[in-house]
């Protein structure tokens, strides 16, 4: 097996460096947690769909979706989380004293069975 890392800086790249990855040998895809992906989420789980390539995504959320595998915490349990400490800086806590909190919550994973 070979890692292959694909950059995308622009949401419309990300299709035709799914279809590049596919030509060049791609089995499979982890698409990595980025606010770009993320917006662009519902055109890669038609492409990958389309190729035929399984992908896998870093919250149960995008199986959710339409993914095929998600894992790792819930995206809405990240950002409560991120709502409390915030809440301890605005209320007067120095950001240097807010402890870094692991998430409350348990990984979860989530498969959504495709049709072959």
């Amino acid at each position: 097996m070979e890692l292959v890392i694909r950059t995308v800086e622009r949401p419309e790249r990300i299709v035709p460096e799914i279809e590049e990855a596919r030509r060049a040998g791609a089995e499979a895809l982890n698409v990595l947690a980025s606010p770009i992906l993320h917006a662009r989420r519902f055109d890669i789980f038609e492409r990958t769909a389309a190729l035929r390539l399984p992908a896998m995504y870093q919250s149960p959320e995008f199986a959710e979706e339409g993914g095929l595998i998600g894992y790792g915490p819930r995206i809405t349990l990240m950002f409560r989380q991120l709502a409390r400490q915030l809440a301890k800086v605005f209320s007067g806590e120095k950001a240097s004293d807010v402890p870094v909190e692991q998430l409350r919550s348990s990984w979860r994973s989530t498969c959504k069975p495709r049709k072959a």
